[in-house]
């Protein structure tokens, strides 16, 4: 592929690129890293996969390409950008609502869900983001010279690390978290989120990452600890409210599933008795405990970072509607 500055140099706009066949890989300019080593210049361009023979098609006509390329995630109207001046960690634009530090560099405003079915690896680093900031901030990413990133999982509780080196840029396509709009100082975009989660993807397989999962055992592979699973079926509703009462009271991470209203996969909303709504089949970030409401934060992300959009579980709804609490 033509380096972008080449294209337009000739005048062009865009250029088609044949792949060979027996190849899977399309090599696009080097990273040129930063003075800081934390950022990356890179010309924006976009990368769209164009499918011109026989593949299945979507109902709305996209290409599914997954059939045809084993290992490819996504489809052909997948635009994937590379930005320039991409950085780990930057301030927290939205502090009106969250009360914390302008310069805070890691938040659970940070956290934004794009299309990928991940919802329980993004509320899982999300309640790490509200409970133990310093730790991704410092502990989690090894920045490497060249413009990579070293990220350490673990396969099994206690024992050796799996290291994973990705590349910093935003080629995931539709399958990666959003943009949360958080810029460093000289505006360059912050996404800790979408390379932990690139490095999690690879680390579990891109295709298994988007197929749902559980927030314990992201924290096991992350952070190397026996989190706890309560399947709501199998407590009481007191016993489940005594279970989130001590882990809150205890400042540990908890992000409860909830149940499949309509049994069709799909993200149908439950009603509660406190007539708010909550979205069935996904995973919610628990923030805090007000009198017997459970204030709950969607890994969404956007407008549903405000207070005014998080979703107040009452403690009497609990067994109805979760499925499961995750506990750490």
């Amino acid at each position: 592929m033509q380096n972008p500055d080449d294209l337009i140099a000739d005048g062009q706009t865009q250029r088609t690129v044949t792949i060979p066949a027996g190849q899977d890989v399309l090599t696009l300019p080097a990273l040129t890293a930063s003075a800081d080593n934390t950022s990356e210049l890179l010309e924006k361009f976009k990368v769209e996969i164009i499918a011109t023979a026989n593949y299945n098609t979507t109902n709305n006509g996209d290409v599914d390409l997954k059939d045809k390329v084993p290992g490819l995630d996504g489809w052909h109207k997948i635009e994937p950008v590379i930005m320039d001046n991409i950085t780990l960690f930057g301030p927290n634009n939205n502090v009106s609502f969250l009360n914390d530090s302008p310069l805070e560099p890691v938040d659970i405003n940070d956290i934004a869900q794009g299309e990928c079915g991940d919802c329980y690896f993004l509320a899982a680093i999300g309640a790490m983001a509200l409970k133990m900031p310093e730790l991704i901030r410092n502990d989690i990413f090894e920045i490497i010279p060249d413009g990579t990133l070293s990220v350490s999982f673990f396969p099994t509780l206690n024992g050796p690390a799996t290291d994973v080196i990705i590349p910093m840029t935003l080629d995931n396509g539709w399958a990666q978290a959003d943009l949360s709009g958080d810029t460093a100082a000289t505006g360059v975009y912050e996404v800790w989120t979408i390379m932990l989660e690139k490095a999690y993807g690879q680390f579990i397989g891109c295709n298994n990452l988007c197929n749902g999962g559980h927030a314990d055992q992201v924290w096991e592979h992350i952070l190397n600890t026996d989190a706890a699973r309560h399947d709501t079926d199998a407590n009481t509703n007191q016993q489940l409210e005594d279970i989130v009462r001590n882990a809150s009271a205890a400042n540990k991470m908890m992000v409860i599933g909830t149940r499949d209203l309509s049994g069709n996969g799909k993200k149908d909303e439950w009603t509660l008795s406190n007539g708010e709504k909550l979205v069935g089949n996904h995973a919610f970030i628990v923030k805090e405990i007000v009198g017997n409401e459970i204030v709950l934060i969607n890994p969404w992300g956007g407008a549903l970072h405000d207070p005014t959009k998080w979703t107040k579980l009452p403690f009497s709804d609990l067994k109805t509607v979760a499925s499961l609490i995750y506990v750490e």
